[in-house]
């Protein structure tokens, strides 16, 4: 009797004492991100662009909507490279203005490479809030720590992220 009645304290303490830890952001990943109204010489558009990121801090996007930036390739390694078709510009990081969509979202990665503070974890969802050069940002995952959104309301951003 004893033993059995040990062993269920022990299974009660288990399942009850075990709090969900939230999960730590994926870096390391290949996704697509979709942006609704960016913009752009004064007018709106959606972007979608495919997103390769790295642990080590490599982060490249390229652009595949609207069709007319098809193609133009935002690359963070030592340094920055833009590319578009046979135009390729290679410079120092920080090149782009902080409030353009792809280095907002390379500053919110770069950011949640320093040990991100989680504000909510809830029905497997973790929310992140931060701040970087683009301005304060929120972070949601799912429960695997998998980029589902980045906001920024300074500058209007918010990217969905799909993988």
């Amino acid at each position: 009797m004893k033993r059995l009645f040990s062993f269920v304290l022990i299974l009660m303490l288990f399942f009850t004492g075990c709090n969900a830890q939230p999960p730590v952001p994926v870096l390391d990943f290949k996704g697509c991100i979709s942006v609704d109204g960016t913009e752009c010489f004064d007018s709106l558009f959606d972007i979608e662009a495919e997103i390769h990121s790295t642990l080590q801090g490599a982060v490249t996007i390229t652009v595949t909507t609207p069709d007319e930036l098809w193609g133009l390739t935002y690359n963070w390694r030592d340094d920055f490279e833009m590319i578009y078709e046979s135009l390729h510009v290679k410079t120092q990081k920080g090149y782009l203005p902080n409030d353009a969509f792809a280095q907002a979202v390379y500053n919110v990665l770069c950011d949640l490479s320093r040990q991100p503070e989680c504000k909510d974890f809830s029905t497997g969802v973790a929310v992140f809030e931060g701040e970087c050069p683009s301005g304060k940002y929120k972070v949601v995952t799912d429960n695997k720590g998998y980029i589902q959104n980045i906001s920024i309301k300074e500058i209007n951003l918010s990217a969905d992220f799909r993988y």
